[in-house]
């Protein structure tokens, strides 16, 4: 037994048990026929091979240099989820979601671009934040970062070309959305199962947590149920405020009470704004132009809640697009080598130039034809 795999070995173990793994589990997930050859690789009796070293690796969402206990483990990410999943599940989860900002971060500062981080901020209390503090936020921060009257269309572009921050609209097995911030930069995390007219919502939901990141995260692990409840509420106003701007949605409304509006109404303001129509007769509510059991019987009504909202498609690009142009923009430039482009878009070599061409990109041509890289 040599000192070097006896490293390895409690490495291996350590990782695994942290991913609350059995030996038979680990096993299963390398190939391996019987957990007594884990056991072997844990105690040192067995050399690690190199196609086992890079199947750990993408198991445990770390560098191969960390299995081969060449690198520290670093301390878990602290990810804010909003419902999120529980046991493995959220492990998991969490693990792909900090993984592929590590990655995105990599590729950033390959292109010379440090990762970015808002520099707008909020503090909230749970106690003393109000409703309408929150809609003002709202409002300061559309305008400081240029989304425009009606943002939902565009936002996911403008935060991510514009401001860097990171957007992964990925289907979930569990948890409906969450943030992180720290050295990778700003990232959201979006489920892929939501309509698109919901999606915006979301987006919007976590840039709230995103402007008030100092003032919540310490306080979430210990927070109370109702602290936990109220700073949700808070969050959802605040997406209401920024993708239905007050004077533009009073501006563009039909005439005649709310209530008394017409399917195509609601449908053709809902979709203007790129929301989902019981998102736009929630904000309705808040503003005092329509009651809350009025708003309730419209949402019940199949005619006028679903119309007009697209549902997800389940062929939807998993990675931004931004991102895609780093990496392959990296390849270009001999930054990177074909295999490497293969893991960062999470493919192999042989399905390489479908994949870029899902995202716009010709492996084969010899003229680089994407967009200009945001400096």
């Amino acid at each position: 037994m040599s000192t070097t795999n006896a490293v390895i070995g409690e490495r291996i173990a350590s990782l695994r048990v942290a991913r609350g793994l059995t030996q038979a589990q680990l096993a299963g997930a390398l190939g391996l026929e019987h957990k007594q050859v884990v056991s072997n690789l844990e105690k040192g009796e067995r050399a690690l091979k190199a196609p086992e070293l890079a199947r750990l690796s993408e198991l445990f969402h770390v560098s191969p240099l960390v299995v081969l206990g060449l690198q520290p483990v670093a301390s878990p990410a602290f990810v804010l989820w909003r419902q999120p999943a529980a046991g493995q599940v959220r492990v998991d989860e969490e693990a792909r979601f900090i993984e592929r900002c590590r990655r995105y971060a990599f590729l950033e500062r390959l292109a010379h671009l440090e990762p970015s981080t808002l520099a707008l901020r909020y503090e909230v209390k749970p106690r003393q934040t109000t409703f309408e503090d929150v809609s003002e936020w709202a409002e300061q921060a559309r305008r400081a970062l240029g989304v425009g009257d009606m943002p939902a269309p565009g936002l996911q572009e403008v935060l991510e070309q514009r401001h860097g921050i990171k957007i992964f609209v990925t289907g979930l097995k569990g948890g409906s959305g969450a943030t992180f911030r720290g050295e990778f930069g700003d990232a959201v995390l979006v489920n892929a199962g939501e309509a698109p007219g919901r999606r915006a919502f979301s987006v919007a939901h976590e840039l709230f947590h995103l402007l008030t990141w100092e003032s919540t995260p310490a306080d979430r692990n210990v927070a109370t149920p109702a602290a936990t409840e109220r700073i949700e509420k808070l969050a959802e106003n605040f997406a209401a405020a920024f993708v239905l701007p007050r004077e533009a949605l009073i501006e563009r409304m039909p005439r005649g009470k709310p209530a008394e509006w017409r399917v195509f109404q609601w449908v053709e303001l809902a979709r203007q704004f790129g929301v989902s129509v019981p998102a736009l007769a929630w904000r309705l509510v808040n503003l005092g132009k329509l009651q809350r059991q009025q708003a309730e019987q419209i949402i019940a009504d199949p005619t006028r809640a679903g119309a007009g909202v697209q549902t997800a498609s389940s062929a939807e690009r998993p990675l931004p697009d931004r991102y895609v142009t780093l990496a392959f923009k990296a390849y270009l430039e001999d930054e990177i080598s074909i295999g490497k482009l293969a893991e960062l878009l999470e493919t192999n070599v042989g399905m390489l130039r479908k994949v870029l061409r899902d995202y716009g990109f010709d492996l084969d041509s010899d003229v680089w034809q994407a967009e200009a890289i945001p400096s």
